[in-house]
């Protein structure tokens, strides 16, 4: 009983590797193509540069929007197979909590990304981190959600508190 088992488990092994192979394929074919430059040293962008003194010092976010960051800095660099213990949803901007931990994300990123020594270093391991396993996570937003099925999650149900419980707080 144990060979087929093992050669399942391989098998799935196997694919996740060829997915991920895929997925950095095609960001290094992008980073040629001059597509993608990386989260850690973005290039110049037109208005996000003072015109005057230090003129290197940055005035403004990189990316000008969630939806930005998610797209051209987020999902092309971390790739992930998903699995049912990786979850992730097409239509992300569908879900309530995956926007407040991407725009969390997003913000964090603005700030870590110009401290010159540690700072992506430090965001990777306090923010993004512990952000990926909650948004990614079988529990987590996308936890009904398959690639070809968006299924959102209900809030939780709450009731409201009889008039002035919360008065004297």
């Amino acid at each position: 009983m144990n060979g087929p088992v093992r050669l399942a488990e391989l098998t799935a092994r196997v694919k996740n590797v060829e997915d991920d192979l895929e997925c950095l394929g095609s960001v290094l074919d992008d980073i040629r193509e001059g597509k993608f430059h990386g989260v850690c040293a973005p290039p110049p962008r037109p208005g996000n540069r003072s015109g005057g003194g230090q003129g290197d010092e940055p005035t403004g976010p990189y990316f000008g929007s969630l939806l930005e960051f998610v797209l051209d800095g987020f999902a092309p660099v971390y790739c992930r197979a998903t699995s049912p213990t990786v979850r992730w949803c097409p239509r992300w901007w569908d879900h309530a909590e995956a926007i407040y931990r991407l725009e969390a994300l997003w913000r964090t990123w603005e700030l870590y990304r110009l401290e010159p020594r540690m700072g992506i270093a430090s965001w990777l391991r306090d923010y993004l981190d512990p952000q990926l396993a909650a948004l990614t996570s079988p529990t987590g937003p996308f936890a009904q959600c398959t690639d070809d099925r968006h299924s959102p999650i209900k809030p939780l149900r709450l009731e409201y508190p009889p008039e002035g419980y919360f008065d004297d707080l």
